[in-house]
């Protein structure tokens, strides 16, 4: 439906429960932590904590959800993101974002109020400011399908 690839990255989260505990960003700014400590920090925090809530969503969908999920072909690489393999998204407001919506109204809402909001939180992202363009937004994972489509 709105996105993901669903495969192993070559090893797995430890089976943490983070749902008692408050939901907070890194130790460090993200901008800051190096390619082993954000892969330390994702594999303790951000999947133990993001597996359950896609797995609440659709359980059989996400039942083997790993860095794959998100991350797709880039899973066990780069992990860069946004990832092209998940759903390229339309712009706020155009026909085709509302289109989306009306078709996939319960997986726009898990996204928009979930899953958007833990993992700024998780990152220490900052806000979205629509005016300066300047924040964490759906383009963070996703790429914009106007970009796709003006691609060569």
């Amino acid at each position: 439906m709105l996105f993901m690839v669903v495969a192993s990255c070559g090893g797995s989260a430890p089976n943490v429960d983070h749902a008692e505990e408050e939901l907070s960003g890194p130790p460090q700014p993200w901008a800051e932590m190096d390619q082993a400590a954000r892969t330390v920090y994702m594999a303790q925090r951000v999947v133990p904590t993001m597996k359950p809530l896609f797995q609440a969503y659709d359980a059989e969908r996400f039942a083997d959800f790993s860095c794959a999920t998100c991350h797709g072909a880039n899973a066990g690489g780069t992990f860069a993101m946004p990832n092209p393999d998940i759903l390229a998204l339309s712009p706020t407001g155009s026909p085709e974002q509302h289109q989306m919506v009306r078709d996939y109204p319960e997986g726009v809402r898990f996204m928009f109020n979930q899953v958007l909001p833990t993992m700024k939180t998780l990152l220490g992202a900052q806000e979205y400011d629509a005016e300066a363009q300047t924040g964490f937004s759906c383009y963070a994972c996703h790429t914009s399908a106007e970009a796709t489509r003006s691609a060569p």
